[in-house]
C-alpha cells in the first residue's frame, strides 16, 4: 500500500496522541497488568518514532556521527516497525491472556514492585526479541518507496484483524477483565 509521507506523519502523530490518551485516561489500571505496561511501552515508542520520522523529513538530508540521513529512511524505518509490530500480536495476546489468568487466581489486589519488575523486563524482552526476529529473518525485505512522489510502501499483516477478533469477546463484556475484578473486590 503506498502512503504518502506527509500523511503517514499525521497518522503516526494521531496514533501517538491516541495511545497517550488511553494511558491518562486508564492511568490508576495501567500499572496493574502486563497490558497496561506494554501500552505505555508502545506509546513510548511511536512517540520517539514520531519525533524520529518528523526530524528526518523536515531536515530532509543530514548527517550524525557520519551517518547519512535522507527520506529515505523515513520509510525504512516505518517499514522496519510495521513488521516488528506484525511480529508483536500473538505473543502480547497470549502473555496478556496468562497474566489475566494468573492475577484472577491470585488473591492480592495490589501489583507489588517484584511483579512490575517483571513486566517492564517482559515487555523489554518482548519488544528486543520481536526487532531480532525481523532483523534475522530473511524474509523480511523492506521496499523503498519513489523519493520523487514522497511515497512509502507499507505492509500490513492478516494477525491485525485476528487479533481484533480475538479481543472483541473481552471488549462486549462477554470476557471480565482482571483489572475489573480487582476493582469490584476492592469496593
Amino acid at each position: 500500500m503506498e502512503t504518502s509521507i506527509p500523511s503517514l506523519l499525521l497518522v503516526l502523530w494521531l496514533k501517538s496522541l491516541l495511545n497517550w490518551l488511553v494511558v491518562a485516561v486508564q492511568r490508576h489500571y495501567v500499572i496493574r497488568s502486563f497490558s497496561g505496561f506494554f501500552c505505555i511501552s508502545l506509546a513510548l515508542i511511536d512517540s520517539l518514532l514520531s519525533f524520529v520520522l518528523t526530524a528526518i523529513f523536515y531536515l530532509e538530508d543530514f548527517n550524525i556521527s557520519g551517518w547519512r540521513f535522507t527520506r529515505y529512511y523515513i520509510c525504512l524505518l516505518a517499514q522496519i516497525t510495521c513488521f516488528i509490530y506484525a511480529m508483536l500480536h500473538w505473543p502480547v495476546f497470549l502473555l496478556v491472556g496468562l497474566d489475566n489468568f494468573w492475577t484472577l487466581s491470585s488473591s492480592s489486589m495490589h501489583t507489588f514492585w517484584k511483579q512490575k519488575m517483571t513486566y517492564i523486563a517482559g515487555v523489554c524482552l518482548l519488544w528486543i526479541l520481536a526487532a531480532l526476529y525481523v532483523f534475522w529473518e530473511p524474509g523480511v525485505v523492506p521496499s523503498l518507496g519513489d523519493d520523487e512522489k514522497h511515497q512509502c510502501e507499507l505492509f500490513s499483516s492478516p494477525q491485525t484483524s485476528q487479533a481484533s477478533y480475538a479481543h472483541v469477546p473481552q471488549h462486549m463484556g462477554l470476557v471480565s477483565r482482571s483489572d475489573d475484578n480487582l476493582a469490584a473486590a476492592a469496593d
